[in-house]
């Protein structure tokens, strides 16, 4: 912090996520890590308000990543009535990707 205070100039650029701000079912972990990371923005920028250091915060959206590719949990019974199990990905059978692939684009 002395470093940037003493800059009197510079900007700092924290990569957050869209999901920070609008959380979706099965990214509970990432969505909350995300808006931590936003938060913690908000206050390091407040911290360097009029200190001549900007801080700057990304929300990008969906990649194709294997992570954005996992489909929604499916749930199978097994023993009992209250046995579950989750199996989670592509071809799991959960619903569409959350964005459209080139493939898709192109059909």
């Amino acid at each position: 912090m002395p470093a940037l205070r003493d800059s009197g100039g510079d900007l700092v650029v924290v990569i957050s996520s869209a999901m920070a701000l609008v959380g979706l079912p099965f990214y509970a972990t990432y969505a909350a890590t995300k808006a931590g990371v936003a938060h913690f923005a908000e206050a390091l920028r407040r911290e360097l308000y009029g200190e001549g250091v900007k801080v700057m915060t990304v929300y990008p959206g969906a990649t194709s990543t294997p992570m954005m590719e996992a489909r929604r949990p499916v749930r199978t019974r097994r023993a009992g009535p209250h046995s579950r199990r989750t199996e989670a990905g592509p071809g799991a059978g959960g619903g569409p990707p959350l964005q459209p692939t080139d493939k898709d684009i192109a059909s």
